[in-house]
C-alpha cells in the first residue's frame, strides 16, 4: 500500500536578482508512487503565498527590492497526498543598488 512521498532534497535559491529568485530541488528518494507535483509556500509582505507545480522549479517574481522572504517550504505530492515539507534554510533579501547583488542574509 501506497503512503505520501518522503520529503524533496537540496532545496536552494539560484538566480537571486532584485526582483525574483529562482527555487529549485531534488525529488524525494522516497516517492512512494508515481510524483504528480510538487506544492511550494512562501511568506512575503506578511502574506502567505500557496503554488503547485510539476516541474521541480519555481520562480518567485515581482518582488519589491527590500523584501525580505524569511518562509519557504516544498512538499512532493503524489496520488495519496502530501509529504511533510523541507524548509530553505537562509533568509534572502531582494535589495537595489548599483553594482550590487542581492543574496542571502543570514
Amino acid at each position: 500500500m501506497y503512503s505520501v512521498p518522503g520529503v524533496v532534497s537540496n532545496l536552494k535559491a539560484i538566480n537571486v536578482t532584485v526582483s525574483s529568485v529562482i527555487l529549485t530541488w531534488s525529488p524525494s528518494q522516497t516517492p512512494n508512487g508515481r510524483i504528480v507535483g510538487y506544492n511550494i509556500q512562501y511568506e512575503l509582505y506578511g502574506i502567505l503565498f500557496e503554488n503547485n507545480t510539476k516541474l521541480r522549479k519555481f520562480k518567485i517574481r515581482n518582488v519589491l527590492a527590500g523584501t525580505e522572504l524569511n518562509y519557504v517550504k516544498v512538499s512532493a505530492i503524489n496520488d495519496v497526498g502530501t509529504g511533510a515539507p523541507v524548509y530553505l534554510n537562509k533568509k534572502l533579501k531582494f535589495q537595489q543598488a548599483i553594482g550590487k547583488c542581492a543574496g542571502f542574509v543570514k
